[in-house]
């Protein structure tokens, strides 16, 4: 079950032809390789609004060279 709820496609994000952003050995529980080498590519913060953007290459390993971006906004104080 920890492999299960590990991989990839138990979390809310792109996960390409089923491979792993991160391989790992199913017998060993608590390591992964550091295929994404992720990293912050903006991280602004402001009295209104912070703006994260961050991008992986956990998938660089596979033909075509896909990189991973995702950049999140919180608008503060507003209420919905």
């Amino acid at each position: 079950m920890r492999n299960y709820f590990r991989g990839t496609i138990n979390h809310n994000t792109v996960s390409i032809d089923g491979f792993e952003q991160n391989r790992f050995d199913k017998q060993t529980a608590f390591i992964m390789k550091n295929d994404s080498k992720a990293k912050c590519v903006n991280w602004d913060v402001k009295e209104q609004i912070d703006t994260f953007a961050g991008e992986h290459y956990g998938y660089n390993r596979l033909k075509g060279e896909m990189t991973h971006r995702r950049q999140i906004t919180l608008i503060k104080n507003r209420v919905t």
